[in-house]
């Protein structure tokens, strides 16, 4: 898995300048989140989701031309795709999950990050590839992050998967995941990586 890149730098920054003012209103919408909205110098007033995180807010924005929405509630929150119907979740890592984030710089964590999103396919059938892991993939802002990539054949069709785990200054760890055709994949992650990179940016 690559490290974000320099290009999502620079939307990050440009989101951070242009949303500069305190929030307006908050409405929970569940699974930690809440919708509030920013006054913008550029596009006026804009509401967006964002995860209650660490004691603050934490925005999700999708990037202008994407077709991804963002829907909290219930158990998690989806980023879904409108054009081809592909979802990504962020919801709370189960405890077997949060524990591979402490294995992050030890030898072990390779093997056991890859056997992991391995075992999310579970029909011997399958043909799979679990891609590199970067165990240092990001710890920054007393937040631990740390992402695997999975490439796939079902029937012929080739897809992928992502896993990706964050580990809050609290201690509590949400999960991402996403599955997709492998034409798609790249750039639902980019758009992933650009909402979490983001959030790091503008902190709680």
């Amino acid at each position: 898995m690559k490290r974000i890149r320099s290009k999502h730098l620079l939307f990050f920054w440009a989101a951070f300048l242009a949303l500069g003012h305190p929030f307006q209103g908050a409405v929970a919408l569940g699974f930690g989140t809440v919708q509030k909205t920013f006054h913008t110098y550029a596009l006026g007033d804009r509401t967006y989701t964002c995860l209650a995180i660490d004691g603050g807010v934490v925005p999700l924005i999708v990037p202008t031309g994407s077709d991804a929405t963002i829907l909290g509630g219930g158990d998690s929150v989806t980023v879904n795709w409108r054009k081809d119907g592909d979802i990504a979740f962020i919801r709370g890592a189960s405890p077997a999950e949060a524990a591979l984030l402490d294995l992050m710089g030890k030898p072990a964590a390779a093997d056991a990050w890859k056997k992991a999103i391995a075992s999310t396919l579970r029909d011997p059938g399958y043909k799979y590839k679990v891609n590199d892991f970067q165990p240092d993939f990001l710890d920054v802002n007393h937040w631990r992050i740390g992402a695997i990539t999975m490439d796939y054949t079902i029937g012929g069709r080739k897809c992928s998967s992502l896993m990706m785990l964050w580990r809050c200054k609290d201690g509590s760890t949400l999960a991402v995941t996403t599955r997709a055709d492998a034409a798609r994949f790249k750039a639902h992650c980019d758009l992933l990586f650009s909402m979490i990179g983001g959030s790091i940016i503008m902190k709680p």
